[in-house]
């Protein structure tokens, strides 16, 4: 996957409020990238840029990740990670039992797993 900004080997830009489930968590399981995956901004294994949050739920909203991975090689110049180059939610969630296995390069604000998190441990 080439492209500019907002770049992942899932998806690259998952912004907005949604209304998830009825414990309004996002939730990513078994989900993964092996594909080499190159951009500028924002660009991560599974996705370039996830911010949840929906002012109907009292700003409750959480991400929740299991067993996801990437193996392969991410690169770009600002934001770069290995899962998400950028995560952040309104409620605190948790990424878990992941697996980075490929290089991550940038020159600013890059990391193996997540370059950026909000609200979102790792």
């Amino acid at each position: 996957m080439v492209a500019n900004d907002y770049v992942g080997g899932l998806f690259g830009h998952l912004c907005g409020c949604y209304d998830i489930d009825s414990d309004h968590t996002l939730t990513m399981s078994l989900s993964g990238n092996s594909g080499e995956v190159n951009g500028n901004n924002y660009v991560g294994g599974i996705a370039g840029k996830l911010c949840i949050n929906n002012s109907n739920y009292s700003n409750n909203i959480k991400i929740t990740a299991t067993d996801v991975y990437n193996q392969g090689n991410i690169t770009g110049v600002n934001y770069v990670g290995g899962l998400f180059a950028y995560a952040t939610a309104d409620k605190a969630g948790t990424i878990s039992d992941y697996t980075c296995t490929g290089t991550v390069v940038g020159e600013e604000n890059y990391n193996n797993v997540i370059a950026y998190a909000s609200n979102v441990s790792f």
